[in-house]
């Protein structure tokens, strides 16, 4: 539908879910808000905070969904835990974030799809954790030693990451119907 002056997408009938994530803060100690603008200090979050540039030009009426570390069986974060609990891999302390379920998460953006909301939106979980205290609560889920579990901060390995990024999704958990569980309850329930 090239030229037409719509989008292809709402041709189609269809609306633009934009994935993004907490990446693009630059980390403090206060929760960022839906509408607070990118801040990002490397190279990924950069990157998250140009495609939402670019998705808000392409279709003002997106849903920008900002969202951080994605958990779930089988997930990256949960693997990560389980090979640091093993030797195998460094979770920091100092890296705060506010671990989303997969499930949660993806019925969050079904449930935006099919709404009027746009711009961005934080979508994920209350809890504000450490990557090392995640992995002591898949320790516990999972009966396994934690003293095995290797820890460090982020600043004394040498990586440029936000350290603290808190996302307020108080305006999700009341625009949706999906709940946004925390990771404690997810983890030890």
């Amino acid at each position: 539908m090239v030229g037409c002056g719509c989008s292809w997408w709402e041709g189609a009938g269809a609306r633009l879910v934009h994935l993004s994530s907490d990446a693009l803060h630059g980390g403090r100690p206060e929760p960022y808000g839906d509408e607070e603008p990118p801040s990002p200090v490397h190279v990924y979050g950069a990157a998250k905070a140009a495609a939402e540039t670019a998705v808000r030009a392409i279709d003002p009426s997106a849903v920008l969904v900002r969202t951080s570390l994605i958990v779930g069986e089988g997930s990256k974060q949960i693997q990560l835990c389980r090979d640091a609990l093993a030797g195998r891999a460094v979770l920091f302390t100092d890296e705060l974030r506010c671990p989303v379920d997969v499930t949660d998460l993806a019925c969050a953006v079904l449930e935006l799809a099919t709404s009027s909301y746009a711009g961005p939106l934080n979508v994920a979980g209350p809890d504000a954790v450490s990557r090392a205290e995640l992995g002591l609560l898949v320790a516990r889920r999972e009966g396994l030693d934690p003293g095995g579990m290797t820890t460090a901060t982020g600043r004394s390995s040498g990586l440029v990451r936000p350290a603290q990024v808190r996302l307020d999704s108080s305006r999700a958990a009341g625009l949706l119907r999906t709940r946004l569980r925390g990771v404690v309850e997810l983890l030890t329930g």
